[in-house]
């Protein structure tokens, strides 16, 4: 075979391989969005059922730093419909006045201030516990301060509990997104939440679950808070919401979680510095290891950037592959991007999809970094690594 032959040969080779390479890529990009829309499926609409009697509700709000939401929340509460409740709102250290504006509605509710917490506590878990020995109902509703619930939503959650024969019923609100910064990061914290919730459902003897809950919205038969500890149990968890899901679900319980949409609004960030923080914090308690870490910022740069570098490198190579890949990888993205725009956001902001990216994933990264190495700020409170405690 002449030089001439085998160099022909070599590029055929090349070209084989450069071939495959990029259609296992596109296969990724495929499977990631497609795994993003089967954990978005897992979350059905609540049935708009009524009823929900028989119950004695306690509502307990764990409220720190929340002035910005906090009378908007406890407003709705004080108007709901179910009759048979009780709100009682625990106040956190706050800076902005969150404890004043608990107060206005003292005659409505129970509002107590946060005793000072052990060292082995972290914040929210702390506080939810000394509400629920307050508590005299038979199911007990966990509820954030930024959450505003419909005057029926009590009675519905409450009879979707009943009617699906749950322990645990966790509502995902409709996110209401007021700034630039939360439509341009949300979608994509959207996404990373559904790809988790896919990845890492449970399978039990009546099908898989999701595995964990939202601190939102917790509803939980006391029962059943008992059995699986409560937050005693899950004290020194960051993600004190994921977790006391997980452990319902390690006793044998029923765990369902529900999309809220028409029922519960959530507002949650109203700067982009809260959402910054927030995310620091899910990658601090989400990211269990360096390996995790590295494994899921390449994961993530590669599906949020390596379809627009690939057309870039396309048109510095004039390469009628790099531009077949990258146009079908590009298309995947953007087109599940908008799905979750529509969701949370604004539609036109899915064409902003890898600066989306890029920004939840260097927050997320920094918040595993910072907190292994120092601590992490969140709601005030600066917690380390060492036993999830705080600093």
């Amino acid at each position: 075979m002449n030089g001439a032959a085998r160099k022909g040969d070599e590029r055929m080779q090349v070209g084989i391989l450069e071939a495959a390479a990029l259609a296992v890529y596109a296969l990724f990009v495929l499977l990631l969005g497609l795994g993003a829309l089967t954990g978005y499926r897992m979350f059905k609409p609540l049935a708009p059922l009524s009823g929900g009697g028989g119950h004695k509700v306690s509502i307990i709000v764990a409220a720190k730093n929340e002035a910005d939401t906090l009378r908007e929340c406890l407003a709705s509460l004080s108007e709901l419909e179910y009759p048979d409740r009780e709100v009682i709102v625990v106040c956190g250290p706050s800076n902005d006045g969150t404890e004043e504006i608990a107060q206005e509605f003292a005659g409505k509710m129970t509002v107590l201030r946060e005793p000072e917490r052990p060292p082995d506590w972290l914040g929210k878990s702390w506080a939810c516990h000394h509400g629920y020995l307050r508590s005299t109902g038979d199911v007990l509703l966990f509820a954030d301060g930024d959450v505003i619930h419909s005057p029926e939503s009590l009675g519905v959650v409450l009879a979707n509990l009943d009617a699906k024969k749950a322990d645990l019923l966790s509502v995902w609100p409709e996110t209401v997104t007021r700034t630039m910064s939360e439509r341009l990061i949300f979608p994509t914290s959207i996404f990373f939440l559904c790809v988790g919730v896919a990845a890492s459902a449970r399978r039990t003897p009546v099908g898989r679950r999701v595995n964990g809950a939202n601190g939102q919205y917790i509803m939980i038969r006391r029962d059943a808070y008992t059995a699986m500890g409560g937050h005693a149990a899950i004290r020194t968890d960051i993600m004190e919401d994921s977790a006391i899901g997980r452990a319902t679900l390690g006793r044998g319980l029923e765990v369902l979680n529900a999309d809220g949409e028409g029922y519960v609004k959530v507002k949650p960030y109203s700067r982009f510095a809260e959402a910054w923080e927030a995310h620091e914090r899910f990658g601090a308690g989400l990211l269990p290891s360096w390996g995790a870490m590295i494994g899921a910022l390449v994961v993530t740069l590669a599906y949020f950037v390596g379809p627009f570098a690939l057309l870039g490198l396309a048109l510095a190579t004039a390469s009628a592959a790099y531009a077949l890949a990258g146009a079908l990888t590009c298309a995947v993205v953007l087109a599940v991007q908008a799905f979750f725009s529509l969701k949370v956001s604004r539609p036109q902001y899915f064409v902003l999809a890898p600066l989306s990216g890029v920004l939840v994933t260097a927050a997320t990264v920094t918040g595993f970094v910072r907190f292994r190495r120092g601590g992490i700020s969140w709601k005030g409170v600066r917690y380390g690594s060492d036993r999830f405690k705080p600093l």
